[in-house]
Parts: structure tokens; sequence; C-alpha cells
């Protein structure tokens, strides 16, 4: 063992490698190896110039080696998950991919390869990244600090997958969603919620899963948040009472502010009386009904709306059961039930709600 030979030998296969004379540069290599072969400088080499000869299982091995002697190697982690993810073998590669993302948080060459993956679009790793490794971008995430720069331009990167693939983010990879929302950072913070928006467009059920982000985004001092999450609310008030059930906290917030209250109002109907809201509030959103209560104080008039229609109907709080069956005026099937401590008509077939 001569380490001092091997390392000029190590030199000369440098300087061959990037005069692309590979073939010299190999055998000059493996000189190196046969002088000293515990250095894991000569086995990385190695597998650099057994990469660009396209002996990539050599080169796999040859990395795995530099692993062996020295596992804070990190660019020969990163060099077999390339050549991995060229092989189409995307599991195994972002296996490592994440297994840097535990060992080396902060690496410049796994936010390199990151980044390398996002602009490459290629769907299949999209979907390996987002759908069964999200994991890896999350631990980028949270390690950029260092580098705002790069944040930004790897949240921007996200928020253009999130447009044109918003159902990736509807699993594992919603995780994301929430590690932006608690930046301390304005814009990256921001970029949380127009991910949400393009989620909810995609499947409105995941805000029921994830009511805390919204929760956030309502309460949060940054206006173009506050008006993001109030376009969601506004929806899941017009459209999906039932979902905010038990959150009647999160409305009142939202009202109370000028901001969302403006958005929110636009779907709250005026009282069929006086035709004014100014008395009007808003009760409270009952489990699995799929209408929204209102009550005016002037008035002293309960009144509700369908969802989707600025159309009211008021409550007769007098009002009594019909004998005998009721046909629904929507669906014309004689399914409606009388709900005593709803003072309403409900139709088990179409779910419309209705006074006598």
């Amino acid at each position: 063992m001569n380490p001092e030979r091997a390392a000029k030998f190590r030199q000369q296969a440098q300087s061959l490698f990037e005069k692309k004379q590979y073939d010299k540069a190999l055998e000059v290599v493996t000189k190196a190896l046969q002088e000293h072969p515990d250095n894991p400088i000569s086995w990385q080499l190695q597998g650099f110039i057994q990469e660009a000869c396209n002996y990539r299982n050599e080169a796999i091995k040859s990395f795995q080696e530099a692993i062996k002697r020295d596992e804070s190697c990190e660019i020969a982690y990163v060099s077999i998950s390339r050549i991995l993810r060229e092989k189409k073998d995307f599991f195994k590669s972002f296996e490592i991919l994440e297994n840097i993302s535990q060992k080396f948080p902060k690496s410049a060459l796994l936010r390199q390869a990151v980044m390398e993956i996002l602009e490459g679009r290629i769907s299949a790793e999209l979907t390996e990244l987002f759908k069964v490794r999200p994991e890896i971008i999350i631990n980028v995430l949270k390690n950029a600090e260092d580098d705002p720069d790069f944040k930004y331009k790897l949240t921007g990167t996200i928020k253009n997958v999130a447009v044109e693939k918003p159902e990736f983010f509807t699993g594992k990879a919603f995780e994301i969603i929430r590690e932006l929302s608690k930046a301390s950072d304005d814009e990256v913070r921001s970029t949380a919620y127009v991910l949400l928006v393009a989620v909810y467009e995609a499947n409105p059920s995941i805000i029921e899963k994830n009511k805390d982000v919204l929760r956030a985004g309502i309460a949060d001092k940054n206006q173009y948040i506050q008006k993001t999450t109030s376009g969601i609310l506004k929806n899941l008030v017009n459209y999906f009472p039932n979902y905010l059930v038990g959150e009647e906290a999160m409305l009142t917030q939202a009202l109370d502010g000028p901001v969302t209250a403006e958005n929110i109002m636009r779907v709250l109907p005026a009282c069929p009386n006086c035709h004014s809201q100014d008395d009007v509030y808003l009760q409270p959103i009952q489990e699995n009904e799929k209408i929204l209560r209102l009550y005016c104080e002037k008035c002293d008039v309960y009144y509700f709306k369908q969802p989707g229609s600025m159309a009211t109907s008021v409550i007769d709080k007098g009002e009594k059961m019909l004998d005998g069956p009721v046909v629904c005026p929507s669906c014309k099937i004689q399914f409606l039930k009388w709900s005593e401590e709803a003072k309403l008509y409900g139709c088990s077939v179409c779910g419309k709600w209705y006074t006598q």
C-alpha cells in the first residue's frame, strides 16, 4: 500500500477525466485503488468515470465502496440516486434521497437533485416524490432557512406543480402545505394558501381533514392569506355548510375581519322580511344538515337557504306536522320526513329541506 503513489495516479486520472479521455482515466484510477484501496475519493472518482463510460452498475458499486469507507460522502449517495433515476428505478432512487434528506438535511447536492426532479416534470418521478416520499421536500423546506433565494425558488416550483397536478397534494403531500403554512416569511407562507386553493378545487373534502390550516389562514395577519382562505370559507358556507360543524369560532373570526367579512357576506342572504343584513346572525351549523340557518334579530325571523342558492325560506315556528305522506317538490318522491327539532321537512332522497 502506497498512499503517495495512489494520490499521483488519482490526480492523473482526474486530469484525464476532465479531458474526457475516459478509457485512459479508468486504467489510471484502477492503479490508484491498487496502491490504496481504502481511499474513498478514489472509489468516488472511479464511479464518475464509469458513469461517463455508461457502466452504470459498476459505477453504483464504486460509489457504494466509497460510502463504506466514508459514510459522510454525500456526493456518492446523490450519484447512486441519480443513476437509479436514469435507470427508471424511481423507488430505490427516492429511497436514497429520503435517506440523504435525513443524514444531510442542508445538503446543497440534495437541493439541486430535488430541483432537477421538480423542473424535469417527468410524471413518474413527480408521482413518486409527492405520493410516496413527500418527506424529502418537507425535510428540505425545514432546513432551507439559510438560503432564502433557494426557498423562494423551491416554493415557486412546487406552486407550479400544484397548479398542474393538484391531486398530488390530497394525500401525504398535504404535509408540504402544512409545513409552508408555518413559515415566518410572508411570501413562503402565502404559497401554502395558493396550494390550498388548488387542492380544495381538486377535492373540497380535503378541508374537512385539515381544518387547522384553514383556521390558521383565517387568523393570519397577512391580508392576501386572509382573502385566499376566506374565499375557500365562502364556498364552504355556501355549498358545504356541514363541513363547518363546530367551527363557529372560525366563522365568527372571519366575519369580524373587514377583509374576510366582505367575502363571506356575499353568500349570506339578507332577511326576507326587512331585506337587511345588519341584524342577521348565522346560526350554528348542525351535523349532517345541508342547509344554512339564519336569524334576523330585528324581525325575529328564522330563515334558511339551500346550498348554492340565495333564495330563502322562512321557518314557521308554529308549524305542525302534516298528516300523510308529503311529496318532495324537487324530486317528486314521497320521502319528506318531519324534523321536530328543525321544524322542517327533509327529503331523504335529494337531501333538500322545506317549510310547509
